[in-house]
Parts: C-alpha cells; sequence; structure tokens
C-alpha cells in the first residue's frame, strides 16, 4: 500500500486471525504510537533478553535472577576480599603514620567538624 508522499517504506500483509488482530490492535494502542512500533519492540525485548516464545517464561526469569545473583555474589567476593587485602592494611599503616593506635575490634569512626562562617 502506497499514499503519495505519506510513507517512505513499504508494507507487507500478514495472515493472521481475527481475534489475534484485534488483541493485538488493543494493545499496540496501549504500548506505542504504531502497530509496527509496538511489534517491533516486542521482538527486541524476546531478542535482547533471549526469551523463546515457546518456553516457559516464568523458567526464563528464575533463570536469569539465578544469573544476577550468581553476578552479584561475585562483585560482592571481589570487594570483601579488596577491603581485606588491601583497604584494611593501607588504613593500618596510614594509623602507625600519624601515631594513632590500632583497634582491631572497633571499627574508625571520624569526628564530625564543625566550621564556624567568618563574617
Amino acid at each position: 500500500m502506497r499514499v503519495k508522499g505519506k510513507y517512505e517504506y513499504k508494507y507487507l500483509a500478514l495472515n493472521l486471525k481475527a481475534s489475534v488482530v484485534k488483541r493485538f490492535r488493543s494493545f499496540a494502542k496501549k504500548m506505542a504510537s504504531s502497530q509496527s512500533e509496538a511489534l517491533e519492540k516486542m521482538i527486541d525485548f524476546f531478542e535482547w533478553h533471549g526469551f523463546k516464545p515457546n518456553d516457559r517464561f516464568v523458567d526464563s526469569i528464575l533463570e536469569e535472577i539465578r544469573k544476577n545473583r550468581k553476578r552479584t555474589e561475585a562483585n560482592i567476593a571481589i570487594l570483601r576480599d579488596i577491603e581485606i587485602t588491601q583497604t584494611k592494611p593501607n588504613n593500618a599503616m596510614l594509623l602507625s603514620l600519624f601515631g594513632e593506635s590500632i583497634k582491631q575490634e572497633r571499627p574508625i569512626r571520624r569526628e564530625k567538624k564543625t566550621f564556624q562562617k567568618r563574617i
């Protein structure tokens, strides 16, 4: 279908059940400005997340949650290792350089300094 000067792209037809078309049109009105845009966004979603329409969606989501949890736990382990091997020894060396006693039981608290405005 081509109208002079209105569209720069070509249209193709698909044969779909009438009930599916009605359902898709109502969905497209809610989600996007055009039906083509809605369908394109749906396809992008499935491709980006690696979901397959025939698979159960719940299983795919649970698998993604497990992957994210493993990544998060790996990041936490890396941060803890950095804290143990780098931050605490460096902090202890700095405190010993400045002549303060090191206490492993209590965390270091910084005192809040109040600044007075000069007039």
